[in-house]
Parts: C-alpha cells; sequence; structure tokens
C-alpha cells in the first residue's frame, strides 16, 4: 500500500512526465503528452504511479469553466457534483476544495497530478507533484506557507517548506485551515511551475534531485514502463507499477479473507509491468500487462480469455460475463484487455486499485 495516497489497498503498489528532448528524437517517447512530461520529475526507481489529468477530466465532464479563487461557491458545488458522479479523477486535494477556494492554491490550479512511490521496504518514498497552471502566483503561495507556521529553507536550489503538521493542524485537519497532510512538506518549482508535497522531506529531496538532473528521471529510465507510458500516450487517467509486487491476493468483498482463485487463475503470467489507462470521450479503459518475453505474454493471453470466458471474478464471485464485456489482445510482450464494465469506467479503476478485474494475477510463491 502506498502510504500517505489517497487511492487505497493498491494493487501493484500502486502510488503516486513531457518527454525529454533525447527520448524524443530517439522516438522513445514521441509526443509532449501530460503523462509524458509527469515522468520527468519521478525519481528512476519509481515502482508504482498514479496520474491524473484535471484539465481534461474537467473538460470532459463540462465543468473546466470553474477555476482558480474567482469560483463562486455555488460552480465549486458544481464541480464537485460532477466529478463525485463520476466517483474517480480528483486529486489529493479535492476533498479540501472548499476550505482552500480563497487562499494561494487549491485543486483547480492544478493542471494535472501525479502520486508516485519508490524505493523499497523501510526506504519507500511517496510524493505528489501538481504541475499548476502557468497564472498561479507561486511567490503567494510561498509567503502563505510561512505566515502559517512552515519553515522555509532550500533543497537543490529549489524552495522547501516544512510543518509540524500533527502540532499544527487545526480540528479541521488543515493547518491555517489551507494546507492539508499531503502537503506537510512543500517544494516549489517556479522554473517548472511544480508544487510538490509530501510527509518526508526526504522524498522532496529526492524530487528536487530529480528535477535538477539531466539523466536521472524516470522518463530518462523508463525500463519496462516504456510501452506502458507509451499505450498512455493523453490519458486523463493511468496508474502504473512495475517490479516484484505488482501481483497481490484478492480479498473479496464482505469478507476478511483472500478469495481463492477459480483454477483458470493458474495459467495466468506474471507480467514485470502493468497499466491502467482511461482517455477519450465517451471514456475507454484498457489494462495493459508488460511481459518478459513474447511467449509469456501469448501464454497469459491466452489463458486470461479462457479466465473471461469461464471463470469469477475474484472481488464480486461472479461470471465475468455478467460484469461487462472484456476483450484479450496482444502485440509482442505486451498484453491488452479492454473493458467495458456494466457499471461504468470506475469500475474497472476500483478493480485495478484492488486487484481484482480481467486483469488480475496472482501472486508468486
Amino acid at each position: 500500500m502506498m502510504s500517505g495516497l489517497r487511492l487505497r489497498h493498491v494493487t501493484p503498489a500502486l502510488a503516486v512526465i513531457a518527454a525529454s528532448t533525447a527520448l524524443a528524437g530517439c522516438g522513445i517517447l514521441h509526443q509532449h503528452s501530460p503523462i509524458e512530461e509527469a515522468v520527468r520529475f519521478l525519481p528512476r526507481d519509481t515502482t508504482a504511479l498514479v496520474f491524473t489529468d484535471r484539465e481534461a477530466t474537467a473538460k470532459r465532464l463540462k465543468v473546466d469553466d470553474v477555476s482558480g479563487r474567482d469560483a463562486a461557491a455555488g460552480d465549486v458545488r458544481r464541480y464537485e457534483r460532477a466529478f463525485a458522479d463520476q466517483g474517480w479523477g480528483t486529486t489529493q486535494l479535492s476533498p479540501y476544495l472548499s476550505s482552500m477556494r480563497e487562499g494561494p492554491f487549491n485543486e483547480l490550479d492544478v493542471r494535472w497530478e501525479v502520486s508516485a512511490r519508490w524505493g523499497s521496504g523501510a526506504d519507500a518514498r511517496t510524493a505528489t507533484v501538481w504541475r499548476a497552471d502557468d497564472s498561479l502566483d507561486l511567490s503567494a503561495l510561498g509567503h502563505s506557507l510561512t505566515d502559517h507556521g512552515y519553515h522555509e529553507d532550500t533543497v537543490d536550489g529549489l524552495a522547501r517548506y516544512t510543518v509540524d503538521f500533527r502540532h499544527q493542524a487545526g480540528a479541521d485537519g488543515l493547518v491555517g485551515g489551507l494546507y492539508p497532510s499531503a502537503m506537510t512538506d512543500v517544494l516549489i518549482d517556479s522554473d517548472e511551475h511544480l508544487v510538490v508535497g509530501s510527509q518526508s522531506g526526504a522524498a522532496l529531496a529526492d524530487v528536487a534531485r530529480t528535477a535538477g538532473s539531466s539523466d536521472d528521471s524516470l522518463a530518462d529510465h523508463l525500463g519496462s514502463y516504456e510501452s506502458l507510458v507509451d499505450k498512455a500516450g493523453s490519458a486523463e487517467f493511468a496508474a502504473m507499477s512495475a517490479g516484484s509486487g505488482i501481483c497481490q491476493e484478492v480479498t473479496p468483498y464482505g469478507s476478511s479473507k483472500p478469495a481463492t482463485p477459480s483454477p483458470e487463475y493458474a495459467a495466468l503470467g506474471h507480467p514485470v509491468a502493468r497499466a491502467l489507462v482511461a482517455t477519450g470521450d465517451p471514456l475507454a479503459t484498457i489494462n495493459y500487462l508488460e511481459f518478459s518475453s513474447d511467449n509469456a505474454a501469448s501464454d497469459d493471453a491466452t489463458a486470461r480469455t479462457r479466465l473471461i470466458r469461464s471463470g469469477d471474478e475474484l472481488r464480486e464471485g461472479v461470471p465475468f460475463s455478467q460484469l461487462g464485456t472484456f476483450t484479450v489482445s496482444h502485440s509482442g510482450s505486451l498484453v491488452e484487455v479492454s473493458s467495458q464494465w456494466a457499471t461504468g469506467p470506475r469500475a474497472a479503476v476500483s478493480a485495478e486499485l484492488t486487484g481484482g478485474g480481467p486483469a488480475a494475477c496472482l501472486p508468486t510463491g
């Protein structure tokens, strides 16, 4: 689970960018999409990320006219209802929009958000990067943070602000009625127009070093993420993870014990990376599973097709045919599962983040 992230019980360690010129020149990243921009600011050893293009979602939901500190209370409620009806796509700042609305920074100032995790065990760190609108006054944000008890210093040339959240937060769970725990430690990068939040100063130091490096970001070392980032393109939402631990036991709804998988699950492969991507209008949800070889992907695609035809979904305990329409294909080492859930795209996100759905895989060992 990614401590500090909004999305809980995250499957493959899911937590929380424009491609570098060199990568674009090599054809690895062929366009500067928001997610390609986002991975530029994540450490190279990132094991999981959750990306949301807030601007794109607001536009699709027809609430992109609600912005900044000029938004009336009624418009804010209209915005919040639109996102609540969708059930996902919000940011870490979403629960506090009404409280933060008149402050120097809130969700309406965010173009995109990426929350990420890197490291492992006791060394695991998480942070959230917000790409702020160009019109946002970052100096005003810095002054507000210090006015509300944050200590200012610098790390790798960037302004960092820290606060003793446990002692400074009020009964509303906010520092000064404005800043949530996701902003316990804050980094401001004026050149890139970024605000970075974490509950760990060490995590912010990692991001600061990455932002100032020309060759040490995830964008420069995509590895098994390469095809996933490429497939994500202009995605509105993407959840990705790589490395060990991306397959896990699944607990059925209403139970406290792991599900007992039907025999069809035993034949599934073990991907080296995975993603759920939501894109387009109307919204389409696609799972991608990257395998270590073309043969492994082919075998998994065959087994996964059989599972969807004959097996039960782990969390619901009912046949996949009762939950929607799912189509499996593969190309090279990549398996693709397109889904049309009967209850809508939010079901795809819930399934991915809890280990179920048509892209489920069993833990090794």
